[in-house]
């Protein structure tokens, strides 16, 4: 039984001038499988291709647009999301939220409190093990600008 799937970039070198995602999925035995990449994504990453060629997008920026596919693949499957809504926060940084939802978000009308919420915990439970009482911004990957 094959596993969700899963990819990566595979960067230009002195042969590939050009940018690509490839694809696999681990079945039980530890076995990969790589698949062919859908049309769709096939045409985003050539158009990110041509832009990096002509020069027009940085090295550093095909990644990033490069990253947000597989990002978005990910969401699409669920594995990210699933992942972040069975795991739970550090005690500290619990109870850190739980007195910034109070502080701010007891008074405000909410369309779906759920959805704000939710979106809040996902963020906290990205830096965790990490505490927001203790952790430098350089650590938490911020710029301290």
């Amino acid at each position: 039984m094959e596993k969700d799937k899963r990819y990566f970039i595979v960067k230009p070198s002195k042969t590939r001038k050009v940018y690509s995602l490839a694809c696999y999925s681990t079945s039980d035995d530890g076995k990969r499988t790589y698949h062919e990449l859908p049309e769709q994504i096939q045409k985003q990453v050539t158009s990110i291709n041509v832009r990096f060629k002509s020069g027009t997008i940085e090295a550093a920026e095909a990644v990033t647009l490069l990253k947000d596919i597989i990002a978005k693949q990910y969401r699409k499957s669920d594995v990210r999301d699933m992942v972040l809504k069975n795991s739970t926060l550090s005690a500290i940084n619990q109870k850190l939220f739980n007195q910034y939802w109070d502080d701010e978000y007891s008074a405000r009308i909410l369309d779906d409190e759920k959805s704000a919420r939710y979106d809040i915990l996902k963020a906290i439970r990205l830096i965790d093990p990490l505490s927001l009482q203790t952790a430098t911004a350089s650590q938490l990957g911020m710029s301290a600008a």
